[in-house]
């Protein structure tokens, strides 16, 4: 829901000031900004805070509503400007784009977000305070697809006690596992690996996960499969991520070995310095 156009506010302001034949610095200093934000108010590049809106009402002689478009606008500013007013989350959601951040904080302690709303009231939250409402609803339905989302806004740190309880055997978990890959460390997605491993025996069930894994990880599973298995096609598949010592190792070993095509599709992971190594 948005409540706050820019267009139509910015609208507004400039018909309402050039009617009353006063300048972009005279409104500003009213209103104790610079008359580069009016400017930009007013060219719809940016709108007011959410505390200004009463003192453009009053400094251009319009109404609240008038100004901001609607009644249910002009509600909002006079409900989260009164620091003792209880704010619903649709509320909340709808005027935090133009909130300070002190001022989202303080309202989001004192309502309930339900992840459709937290997911777009994130920007606007502190890291801990967004971990605090995810963590309030982790049995929640459309937990994990929140999660994903609101991932990029959530540090390494805080990521790993929100996915504790998950379970790498079952495919669900897995799939959520491999979609927060980018936001873990190295160190959680390569026990991740390991653990699917495991279970799986197979480098394919964990192919999503290359390239988010370390290298002496990759390297040690890719030289494990190799040795166990050289035409494991998940072999090729982690060519790209691993170190050129393992895919050379490897070649050399199919060469050894006399699999003159196997070894084929491995060298183009080879550079020309490694591709003449082999002839050593």
């Amino acid at each position: 829901m948005q409540i706050f156009d820019a267009q139509h506010i910015g609208q507004q302001i400039a018909t309402a000031r050039k009617a009353k034949n006063m300048t972009q610095s005279a409104l500003a200093d009213q209103l104790g900004v610079s008359y580069q934000a009016v400017s930009n108010w007013e060219r719809s590049q940016s709108l007011p805070d959410i505390d200004k809106y009463a003192q453009l009402a009053e400094a251009l002689d319009l109404d609240l509503a008038t100004l901001i478009g609607s009644q249910e606008g002009a509600h909002t500013v006079v409900v989260i400007n009164d620091d003792d007013a209880a704010v619903d989350s649709t509320t909340l959601t709808a005027a935090a784009p133009v909130m300070k951040p002190q001022a989202v904080e303080a309202k989001a302690a004192k309502v309930d977000l339900p992840l459709d709303k937290l997911k777009m009231v994130a920007p606007f939250l502190s890291e801990a305070t967004l971990v605090e409402h995810l963590e309030a609803q982790k049995h929640e339905a459309g937990f994990n697809e929140a999660l994903v989302k609101l991932a990029p806004f959530i540090g390494q740190a805080n990521i790993e006690p929100l996915v504790a309880d998950l379970d790498v055997t079952k495919e669900a978990d897995q799939a959520l596992l491999f979609k927060l890959a980018p936001f873990r460390t190295y160190d959680a997605n390569d026990e991740t690996a390991q653990a699917i491993l495991g279970q799986t025996h197979s480098l394919k069930a964990v192919k999503k996960l290359f390239p988010f894994l370390s290298k002496p990880t990759l390297d040690d599973l890719f030289t494990q499969a190799a040795q166990a298995d050289s035409l494991d096609k998940g072999l090729t598949a982690m060519a790209p991520f691993v170190s050129e010592t393992a895919v050379a190792a490897h070649v050399k070993a199919l060469l050894q070995n006399g699999d003159s095509q196997a070894a084929r599709a491995f060298m183009p992971f080879l550079s020309d310095a490694g591709l003449l190594g082999l002839m050593n």
